[in-house]
């Protein structure tokens, strides 16, 4: 299937070794970000979710999983009068939190990328609303 154009805020991709679109957004927004392979992303969840008795995309164990890597979970953005970011207006926002590469929830159970001030997936999902996001601390390679 063909990937969507890509906008200001949006980058299509799909880290999917075989360009499947199924559901795996959680392996191909942290192999992106971690610059890992997918299948080594979801082997070590795998790995994790054995441990854990969690599958590997229920956010307690991707939510530990980046924790074990390096990367510190933030609350859901608020602009000044209250009201949510959209994934295209998040894009541009963290641009001044940080520079790495961040994983955030977007819309009710999707989970995505966001580099260098794009969307990195294989949808454009720029409408929805961002919930919590993971970043590297500025010590962390990234």
């Amino acid at each position: 299937m063909k990937l969507p154009s890509p906008s200001s805020t949006f980058r299509p991709y799909n880290a999917n070794p075989n360009g499947k679109r199924t559901s795996d957004c959680v392996y191909r927004a942290l192999s992106v970000a971690m610059t890992m392979d997918w299948g080594d992303v979801l082997q070590g969840l795998c790995n994790l979710a054995i441990k854990r008795s969690y599958a590997p995309n229920d956010p307690k164990l991707y939510g530990a999983y980046l924790e074990q890597n390096g990367y510190v979970k933030c609350k859901q953005p608020k602009k000044t009068n209250g009201s949510k970011y959209t994934a295209n207006e998040f894009a541009t926002w963290i641009l001044n939190v940080t520079k790495k590469p961040v994983i955030a929830h977007v819309g009710g159970h999707h989970v995505a990328v966001f580099v260098d001030g794009k969307l990195v997936d294989t949808f454009n999902c720029g409408s929805k609303c961002v919930g919590n996001y993971w970043v590297l601390p500025s010590t962390q390679q990234g």
